[in-house]
């Protein structure tokens, strides 16, 4: 489930970001509200992998993005997001610049290119994980007016959880049947999610 303090913050900022892009005239910044969906491939972590025949991993989060047509053929902006994973379970609260690039304005005007780059930012949640970001893709936008329209992502998805507690399970008494174990926390490692992303979003 996303964070309801993210939900709040993206929506906050949705406002603000609004009547940003509603002061344009020249129809150049826009706003785009997103949800997606991060199908999991595999999981690096202490001690080996974590596959799909291992666990259903999956993930949704709610994203923010300004963005700014610098030319025709290419828009740039930052955004920010509030992500869920599961199967492990992370919390993720991404800042992020993100560019979209036009290769056949000719052909397919609406198609593009795009790349996100950026970092989970700090959190009190407990159970948010800083760590680098990166998503890689195409996409594609239908605009039905100057301040509205639809928004479509397919690409890759990699995602960094920084810190997360390793333990270490200890037998410390047998008696008959009964087995008494300790667990203990050795540390904090770094893991890898790897998905494949798919989003739909309202461009403002």
């Amino acid at each position: 489930m996303i964070n309801r303090i993210g939900m709040k913050a993206a929506l906050t900022a949705l406002l603000v970001m609004m009547s940003v892009s509603a002061g344009y005239t020249e129809n150049k910044v826009h706003v785009v509200l997103g949800w997606k969906y991060n199908f999991g491939l595999y999981e690096h972590e202490y001690g080996g992998n974590i596959t799909r025949g291992d666990a259903k991993m999956y993930g949704n989060a709610l994203h923010l993005t300004l963005l700014y047509d610098v030319l025709p053929q290419l828009s740039v902006g930052a955004g920010i997001g509030s992500d869920r994973y599961e199967n492990p379970g992370y919390n993720t609260f991404p800042a992020f610049v993100t560019a979209q690039f036009h290769p056949m304005m000719n052909k397919l005007p609406k198609g593009y290119i795009f790349t996100n780059l950026g970092a989970g930012i700090h959190s009190d949640d407990a159970d948010a994980f800083k760590g680098f970001m990166g998503d890689l893709g195409v996409g594609y936008t239908l605009m039905f007016h100057k301040h509205f329209g639809l928004d479509f992502q397919l690409g890759y998805d990699l995602k960094e959880f920084k810190g997360v507690p390793v333990y270490e399970m200890k037998v410390v008494n047998v008696e008959g049947n009964i087995t008494e174990v300790e667990i203990n926390q050795i540390g904090c490692k770094n893991f890898w999610r790897h998905s494949i992303q798919m989003s739909v979003g309202l461009v403002f």
